[in-house]
């Protein structure tokens, strides 16, 4: 009977000995990397979700405005628009100020506005409102419009407004929020309005009347008569030729119907 080779007999032991403890290693290998990412998880759940990175105070400048109430709603609005799948919005830092920034560009009653985030739940707004710098009409409905054409309101009376220009537009048929046609014109006509009203003390303006063109602008005066102006052209020019010829072409203004300015090399008066 050969003899067993009791060398060979230990060496598997030891051989399975070794596989056993390998394996136990590599279990709590697994444990422990389980174990990170289960305490990562639930360290970036409690960052996402807790209440201490929650936007909770939203502060506005200029403060006790009465815009203050809707802007919040928008703003509120626009964190769910711009929210990021399951993420939530209105973490203080997750959210993005851009996208509800640019929201605001195209708004009727608001010229700019910014946000900036202030650790660890507030945000500071900062916003100007569009003014109103005209009454459109077209001789039943009234409108208050920026410089920028946007129509902020209507109005029953124009009571409280006398010192903004009146414009004529008898096709003037507008809702809150639209923009006239006519914008780009808006600066320019304001020039005309305040150069006549504080540069020429003997007459005042009374009123505005936009020509069918929406180019050509009539200017009724405190006398009666009127100026016609070219907006396509340069207004300050036509407005030094206006206070040329009437401080040394016109003697007397009591028979004077108008003054022609819409050629800029020639003028014309009646």
């Amino acid at each position: 009977m050969p003899r067993i080779k009791r060398f060979r007999y230990r060496n598997n032991i030891k051989v399975k000995k070794h596989h056993r403890e390998g394996r136990g290693v590599f279990s709590w290998l697994k444990i422990n990397i389980i174990l990170v990412i289960i305490i990562f998880i639930s360290l970036v759940a409690m960052v996402l979700y807790s209440p201490i990175f929650m936007i909770t105070t939203i502060n506005y400048t200029p403060e006790d405005n009465f815009n203050n109430e809707s802007i919040n709603n928008l703003i509120m609005e626009g964190m769910d628009k711009y929210s990021l799948f399951f993420l939530p919005q209105k973490n203080i830092l997750l959210f993005d100020p851009a996208p509800v920034t640019r929201a605001f560009s195209d708004h009727p009653y608001i010229r700019t506005l910014s946000i900036t985030k202030k650790p660890l739940h507030t945000l500071n707004v900062v916003y100007e409102l569009r003014n109103p710098e005209f009454i459109i009409t077209n001789g039943v409905d009234y409108f208050l419009v920026d410089t920028s054409g946007y129509v902020l309101s209507s109005l029953d009376t124009i009571e409280g407004f006398d010192n903004l220009p009146i414009i004529n537009d008898s096709i003037a048929n507008y809702k809150v929020t639209d923009k006239v046609s006519y914008y780009k014109y808006l600066q320019t006509i304001q020039t005309i309005w305040n150069q006549l009203k504080f540069k020429f003390q003997d007459f005042d303006p009374v009123a505005i009347n936009l020509l069918v063109s929406n180019s050509e602008l009539r200017v009724t005066t405190s006398e009666g008569w009127y100026i016609l102006f070219n907006l396509d052209d340069d207004v300050e020019y036509q407005l030094k030729v206006l206070n040329t010829v009437i401080n040394n072409n016109i003697e007397n203004r009591e028979s004077l119907e108008y003054i022609d300015l819409r050629v800029s090399d020639w003028v014309y008066y009646k």
